[in-house]
């Protein structure tokens, strides 16, 4: 099934279409949590890292949402289909945007990409963008127990290697400088999640 995984991600449409299918339930609980903390009012101005097709763009209209992802063809399907919002080619190690930049930073689906030096990279950048009282709001998956099976083996398809349990990413936010992380963890059908939010002092 691997292999089946690794030809949908090659290709930006049929990937757009695999995450939209298998992240049912996924998606409808990240967009909650963006309504409930203030992501769509106007003039907000949000950063998504690791935007990939621009599933989020979409909810975004007033054109002040930027993605940057490293992979181009699917920044160019993304901008395809969201005409108002901006997609830029860039490592989240190494963002261009100045000091204090962006009411919120959002992470969906990014870190179970990433090795602990990325990681600590990936929040030190965000918090950099960030303007004071601004938020980093992540969603993203958690490495079921094997008990749980059928998430379990799901989750072996998964394409990122570094999908780690809680307590592995309780230690992960820490060591990122994010102070007592309060996780809330969900459920879909195959797929175990959490978000984390984490507030840049004003």
């Amino acid at each position: 099934m691997n292999w089946l995984v690794q030809i949908l991600a090659r290709n930006p449409w049929l990937h757009y279409w695999e995450q939209r299918i298998a992240g049912i339930g996924f998606y409808e609980r990240v967009k909650n949590l963006l309504t409930s903390q203030g992501a769509f009012e106007p003039k907000k101005r949000v950063l998504e890292i690791g935007c990939g097709q621009g599933i989020l763009a979409d909810w975004f209209t007033g054109g002040g949402y930027v993605g940057v992802d490293t992979d181009f063809p699917s920044l160019q399907f993304a901008q395809s289909r969201s005409k108002r919002n901006h997609f830029i080619c860039q490592d989240a190690a190494g963002l261009s945007f100045r000091d204090r930049t962006f009411d919120i930073v959002l992470s969906v689906g990014v870190l179970h990409h990433l090795d602990n030096h990325q990681f600590r990279q990936h929040f030190k950048e965000a918090f950099r963008v960030l303007k004071p009282g601004g938020k980093v709001i992540v969603y993203d998956c958690i490495r079921p127990e094997p008990k749980d099976y059928l998430r379990y083996w799901c989750s072996k398809l998964e394409r990122g290697a570094h999908l780690r349990s809680e307590e592995d990413l309780r230690r992960s936010f820490r060591e990122s400088g994010i102070v007592s992380p309060t996780l809330q963890r969900s459920k879909s059908l195959v797929i175990q999640s959490y978000s984390l939010l984490a507030e840049k002092p004003a």
